[in-house]
């Protein structure tokens, strides 16, 4: 049975300016529930705004979608599920395609990591408004806040305000772990063809020698498309191997989030194959 947790000086930054008191769920790391005091609330890092449908756009139709889901412990908009839509199924599939690029700081306890929240978001659209699509207060464990103007974003807008820092993503671990080898995973050529975009986060151990094991899924979306193809990338990945004071090395854990982006991996291929074809020397004998 879930049990309610105290939530203690709940404070988003540079979001909320108030205290207040929610309920946070059990942290999952564990078969067991266990109590866990959180100090900040997860906040919204990227909201990015659906678009208007084209045929309810054309005939002048506004509606309002409510959706529920859930926050990951990596930030991510996960199990999503549709409570309100007025008028129905118009607008359902813009949201939730949306909601999938979402990403939030997620909730951190008094002692280390991240855990899971429940959020509640309502998008707003008026087709005769200058600006057709609106968000309500996000309820975050029932504690309702706003992103700032500068969060939101359209689809259309994603890759160049978030593009910088996903590309510049590295392994989390608060022992500064150092890749001497990164393999970038292969583009499934189903997602590819069809321009689906995911994330996979997987945490691994890495062995004394610097070498891969054990990689399992944490989180994801669209997970059953890539997590293969991210699970096989991470196995190939090496480390510096980490030492004790005492010289012994030691074995350590690390988690890494995969962003599967179609424009940017055929750009990346595109540019792979002008590279190579500039280092293609032909040499005519005398």
């Amino acid at each position: 049975m879930s049990k309610h947790l105290l939530v203690v000086a709940a404070l988003i930054t540079a979001i909320l300016t108030a205290e207040g008191h929610a309920e946070s769920e059990p942290a999952q790391s564990s078969p067991e529930s266990v109590n866990v005091s959180v100090v900040n609330n997860a906040s919204v890092k990227l909201a990015v705004l659906p678009s208007y449908p084209k045929r309810a756009l054309k005939n002048n139709i506004d509606g309002e979608v409510t959706v529920e889901f859930r926050i990951s412990a990596f930030g991510r908009a996960i199990e999503p599920r549709i409570t309100e839509a007025s008028p129905p199924r118009v607008f359902n599939n813009s949201v939730l395609d949306t909601l999938s690029y979402w990403s939030f700081v997620p909730a951190r306890p008094v002692a280390c990591g991240t855990v899971e929240q429940t959020a509640r978001q309502t998008f707003r659209f008026r087709a005769g408004s200058e600006k057709q699509v609106h968000l309500l207060p996000i309820e975050i464990d029932g504690q309702p806040t706003l992103p700032r103007g500068e969060q939101r974003a359209t689809l259309e807008e994603i890759r160049a305000t978030d593009q910088a820092e996903r590309q510049q993503s590295q392994v989390l671990s608060p022992r500064g772990l150092i890749a001497t080898k990164r393999v970038e995973p292969v583009y499934p050529d189903r997602a590819l063809q069809r321009r689906l975009e995911g994330v996979v986060a997987v945490s691994f151990l890495i062995e004394k020698d610097g070498t891969v094991s054990q990689p399992l899924v944490v989180d994801s979306v669209r997970g059953s498309l890539f997590k293969g193809s991210a699970l096989r990338a991470i196995r190939q990945w090496r480390f510096e191997p980490a030492y004790r004071d005492d010289g012994e090395s030691v074995e350590r854990t690390g988690c890494h989030e995969f962003i599967f982006q179609a424009d940017h991996y055929l750009e990346a291929q595109r540019r792979k194959q002008q590279r190579e074809k500039s280092n293609v020397r032909i040499f005519v004998p005398d």
